[in-house]
């Protein structure tokens, strides 16, 4: 009698441009971070976008659309400019990367706006257990440094 195996094969798509973003902090419109839960009933699923900009940080938290929480409020300039030194020192290279033939997982994105253009847009899949690639920067201290700035973040997504 024959057996035969399935393997699964999970191939990462990487998509990733080298130059590394490095900006300042006068110039820096919005700093945007989203979270995209997996697929999980609605009252457990919690997506979220973090929107920062010199003055003031906003958070959007929602399950399939229904916002469930909304809230902004000031910051200092020290934070936000602490935020910048996080990113010029982060080494981040727009990356795109994607998980073929895999579902559910979560996904993140940040991005950088100067003078109303995108300087840095980085996608992330998070399926099948991959992580962040190195070579895409130090993404984790910026994302960390940005929620940081959300003290209370776990009463949002309750």
């Amino acid at each position: 009698m024959k057996r035969y195996f399935l393997t699964l094969l999970i191939i990462p798509i990487i998509l990733s441009c080298s130059e590394k973003v490095v900006v300042n902090a006068d110039s820096v419109d919005t700093i945007t971070y989203a979270f995209f839960d997996s697929s999980v009933p609605p009252a457990y699923h919690r997506s979220f976008v973090i929107k920062l900009t010199r003055t003031n940080v906003a958070i959007v938290v929602d399950s399939y659309g229904d916002v469930l929480a909304e809230d902004s409020m000031a910051i200092a300039v020290e934070d936000f400019n602490h935020v910048i030194e996080v990113i010029n020192e982060a080494n981040l290279v727009s990356f795109e990367s994607r998980v073929e033939d895999c579902e559910g997982g979560t996904s993140e994105k940040l991005s950088i706006s100067v003078a109303g253009e995108e300087v840095y847009t980085g996608n992330f899949d998070h399926c099948g257990r991959s992580v962040i690639p190195a070579k895409a920067g130090a993404v984790e201290d910026v994302v960390q440094t940005i929620i940081s700035l959300i003290p209370n973040l776990q009463d949002y997504l309750k």
